[in-house]
């Protein structure tokens, strides 16, 4: 994770450089084409956000304070000797 970011000089700026440069030529599932697909589900492809009708609800203790909590430590398989 974060130790791999760090050995690979990435930042948040190279990785959306990175997807906004690649591109898709030419896309068949099955039968049918990319357009027909986008045609068949305008509702799941169109722009803005999306409406869900469900509520969800999130109970919390009024009591409760936010925890932090530390990445994870490398399994020992993978540590340098």
């Amino acid at each position: 994770g974060r130790n791999w970011i760090n050995i690979l000089n990435l930042n948040r700026q190279t990785l959306d450089d990175i997807a906004s440069n690649s591109s898709i030529q030419n896309i068949n599932v099955g039968d049918k084409s990319l357009n027909e697909l986008f045609i068949d589900y305008d509702d799941i492809f169109k722009d803005g956000l999306g409406c869900c009708k469900v509520k969800a609800h999130l109970y919390v203790k009024p009591d409760v304070m936010p925890k932090f909590c530390n990445p994870r430590s490398l399994p020992f398989a993978y540590r340098e000797a």
